[in-house]
């Protein structure tokens, strides 16, 4: 039983393997695509298992899907997200037979199955689709904590997730999700600085995009760095949350930046980059690795 509740650091591998291929395809813009796709995708493996399936009588799963998916072969991410399905199933049986109660997060939920899709066909658009799912199920409830906006479960997600799949045939779609996604939750104005960065660049730098063009940049930049950010910040290093109001920006500011040059853009983006993981080094210790716990809340 102990096995099954006692969770462990399994982000911060994933995390550190997502910086290498980050910097590889910072380095080589020949592979820069894939690489910085991979990346994304390692983030996304590592806190999806952290924030839901973290129990270490997974880890031989968790270090399956770790292993295969450093492996840079798309049919490997194949069977990373195959085996994340079999995870996610195997932990609601858990909870289910434990008595526990499941959210009913669809947009969540249905991302590794998504990912599957995505990956077979080896669409970077349609793996761009599967993270959207993701990262706005994930970040209802942070915006919900930081924004005091509606925290958005079951049926009610379904709009998102009809957006999503429009999205995928329809890229002009993406500012449109955007807007509608903070619309659809919003309550009431809160100030909160870094939440209220995170929320407008995503809007003013994704709305960009049906001028500057690049969807694809619109979203990892003005939509996937920042929300991950805020929601691996908020999830495990609160504290220093209040310190992340210029990650956004700087984010926003590459995107912007690449109309003049790449390698220019690069720079404000490793920043931000770097500056997160600043934040984030509380749980870069082998203490943190081992109980998946910031170091600052073990002290306490």
């Amino acid at each position: 039983m102990k096995l099954s509740i006692e969770p462990w650091g399994v982000n911060i591998p994933f995390l550190l393997l997502a910086m290498v291929f980050w910097i590889i395809g910072g380095i080589f813009h020949y592979s820069h695509p894939y690489f910085m796709i991979l990346g994304a995708f390692e983030i996304y493996l590592g806190m999806i298992i952290r924030l839901f399936f973290p129990a270490r009588k997974y880890i031989p799963v968790q270090l399956l899907i770790l292993i295969s998916s450093a492996i840079p072969m798309h049919v490997m991410q194949i069977f990373s997200s195959f085996m994340l399905v079999i995870l996610e199933i195997w932990a609601f049986k858990d909870v289910k037979n434990y008595g526990g109660r499941i959210i009913k997060n669809f947009l969540v939920f249905s991302s590794p199955f998504a990912f599957i899709v995505a990956w077979s066909i080896f669409n970077y658009w349609f793996l761009i689709c599967a993270l959207s799912l993701y990262l706005l199920g994930v970040n209802i409830g942070v915006f919900s904590a930081t924004l005091n906006n509606k925290a958005i479960f079951g049926f009610k997600q379904f709009p998102l997730v009809i957006l999503v799949i429009v999205m995928a045939f329809i890229k002009q779609m993406l500012p449109f999700l955007i807007a509608f996604y903070f619309a659809y939750t919003f309550n009431e104005f809160k100030l909160n600085k870094t939440g209220n960065f995170t929320k407008y660049t995503s809007i003013i730098v994704t709305f960009s995009s049906l001028f500057l063009g690049d969807f694809t940049h619109a979203f990892t930049l003005g939509v996937m760095a920042p929300l991950f950010s805020s929601c691996i910040l908020y999830s495990t290093s609160k504290y220093n949350y209040v310190k992340a109001w210029v990650i956004p920006l700087l984010y926003a500011l590459s995107y912007y930046l690449r109309i003049i040059s790449l390698p220019l853009s690069e720079i404000p983006f490793g920043i931000a980059s770097l500056y997160f993981l600043w934040l984030f080094k509380d749980n870069l210790t082998l203490e943190s690795l081992k109980l998946g716990i910031s170091k600052v809340f073990l002290q306490k």
